[in-house]
């Protein structure tokens, strides 16, 4: 009941604007709380999403320089294949 009688009070002394302003004040540190939470989530998944898109460039270049090896060493093996058979 004390909380009732403060309003009221307050209500009586300075009017509604008072307590319109009061809930838009508790109202605005809310949606401020959520922004701030929502901008965290985002920042978080944000960073996720950059880290996981330079892991797999860094394994495509990886894939692509063992790629590049076999490609070597198929081409030497059949090389030295093809000279042996040559020199047979």
């Amino acid at each position: 009941m004390h909380l009732g009688s403060d309003i009221l009070h307050t209500l009586e002394m300075h009017g509604p604007r008072t307590e319109f302003e009061k809930v838009k004040g508790v109202m605005g540190g809310a949606l401020s709380a959520v922004e701030g939470a929502a901008a965290s989530v985002f920042s978080t998944v944000k960073g996720a999403m950059v880290a996981a898109k330079d892991k797999a460039e860094q394994k495509l270049l990886e894939a692509k320089a063992v790629a590049l090896a076999a490609e070597k060493a198929v081409a030497s093996t059949v090389t030295d294949e093809a000279e042996g058979a040559r020199d047979a």
